[in-house]
């Protein structure tokens, strides 16, 4: 349907630019008959409307297509979080996302370094950016209907991802969810002292050392 629309505007853009230059070549062969010099060359005007007229519908489909791959792509990178936790494809891609994270564990507990975990890495850090990017999506926009769902999910999932600073602000934007609604659920004033006691005692330990 994309393609269609775009065909038929590039269509009614272009056909008359395609019109106007059969009439300088027209003219331009009546000139030639009259003055008795080189006949014109038919093809080079026919080319240049069809050059011009391929050009701008490659562009018009590359950019539907890219609008298009845009939107799909944050489907699926929020799928590799595990989001909507109803998709069953979701699901297999948290727990993937969960290995991942356990794989870097590993790596920080083992001191496992050198060239052979830069795929690891790799992928933790496409990570470390859909998690910031699913947290936008509510911090951006606090009226979001599934705003708190992500914002507890993000917390119970995706911590080691979410930097001191991310996951402070997604708590206190828990607050303030619980804080304005009268609908709020039972368990997220216990989900909130578990997120603030989880982060506190890291930054305790943090201290420590």
């Amino acid at each position: 349907m994309i393609k269609k629309i775009i065909v038929v505007s590039l269509c009614v853009m272009y056909v008359p630019f395609i019109v106007s230059m059969e009439l300088q070549v027209g003219l331009k062969s009546s000139s030639s008959i009259e003055s008795e010099n080189s006949p014109v060359d038919y093809y080079s005007y026919l080319s240049q409307g069809i050059n011009v007229v391929s050009g701008a519908l490659n562009s018009g489909l590359t950019s539907a297509t890219n609008t298009l791959a845009t939107n799909l792509s944050e489907y699926q990178r929020f799928k590799k979080l595990g989001w909507p936790p109803h998709d069953l494809a979701a699901q297999e891609g948290l727990k993937d996302t969960k290995n991942l994270y356990r794989d870097v564990e590993d790596i920080v507990k083992n001191k496992r370094f050198g060239p052979e975990i830069s795929l690891i890495l790799a992928k933790f850090d496409r990570r470390v950016l859909y998690a910031q990017e699913f947290v936008h999506t509510f911090l951006f926009k606090p009226d979001h209907a599934e705003g708190l769902a992500r914002a507890r999910y993000s917390l119970k999932n995706h911590v080691p991802v979410l930097s001191t600073s991310y996951r402070k602000m997604v708590i206190a934007y828990l607050e303030q969810q619980r804080d304005t609604s009268m609908s709020i659920s039972v368990g997220l004033n216990q989900d909130l002292k578990n997120f603030k006691r989880a982060l506190y005692d890291e930054e305790d330990e943090k201290d420590g050392k």
